[in-house]
């Protein structure tokens, strides 16, 4: 007479790969502005200083450094992916960070052209669409990075995090009743959602709750990205169009 033996469903995970292509996009868009800014544009010749033009191109290689370690730090990670592992923290982190830096690098570049370049607003523009978008795909990886070890410690006895910090989701409002809200994870979609509309409104979207002062500092560093794109270049650009 057979048996028949239950075997547990396995744990929901948030898989990695999104968030970090997400991180790749973004530093490529972020490298053709740079191209652009430096090599493109139809404002009037540059006129700097030659102590300027020296610091121009030493951000531009430090720029370049910091693509291509990116890059080579991308390779081994790429194999974690592959086999559906998390990479480290410390590695992801350090993912982050590179993008980051060089979308900073960015808003600074467009903000000083602003000033050295009669700029035409549908220039302005496309610009500042290169800057939002890279934005968005940077701080989709960054919410999903600070948020999902919280869940990961609701689900592990042995660690003592607690659900009430991160973002709380529309879905995790549900009663208690429902079987399906302590095993609910949010996926590329709600994050991407939750990034996107903090960026417009500057600030979490109804129906999200942000707990703890890590998340809480993260979107207000976000936000303040957001003002140097919308308030600074595109009021220019919206400006300059007569």
């Amino acid at each position: 007479m057979s048996r028949t033996v239950a075997v547990a469903a396995p744990e929901p995970r948030i898989s990695a790969r999104p968030f970090v292509v997400s991180l790749l996009v973004a530093v490529v868009v972020n490298g053709l502005l740079r191209v652009h800014i430096r090599f493109g544009g139809n404002g009037r010749p540059d006129s700097a200083r030659p102590a300027l033009r020296a610091l121009f191109v030493v951000a531009d290689v430090g720029y370049l450094a910091v693509t291509v370690f990116f890059l080579l730090l991308l390779a081994p990670v790429a194999r974690d992916l592959l086999a559906d592992r998390l990479p480290r923290r410390g590695v992801q982190q350090l993912l982050g960070g590179m993008a980051t830096v060089t979308l900073l690098v960015d808003l600074i570049a467009v903000n000083v052209t602003i000033y050295r370049r009669n700029l035409a607003s549908y220039e302005l523009l496309a610009e500042s669409l290169a800057l939002y978008i890279g934005t968005n795909l940077i701080f989709v990886f960054w919410y999903w990075h600070f948020d999902y070890p919280l869940r990961d410690g609701v689900r592990r006895p042995d660690q003592t995090l607690d659900h009430d910090q991160g973002i709380r989701f529309p879905e995790e409002e549900v009663g208690d009743s429902d079987p399906h809200r302590r095993t609910w994870l949010p996926g590329l979609a709600d994050y991407a959602y939750f990034t996107l509309l903090s960026s417009n409104c500057f600030g979490p979207p109804e129906g999200h709750v942000l707990i703890g002062r890590r998340i809480k500092m993260l979107q207000i560093v976000h936000t303040v990205f957001m003002i140097f794109i919308f308030i600074i270049i595109v009021a220019r650009a919206i400006n300059t169009l007569s």
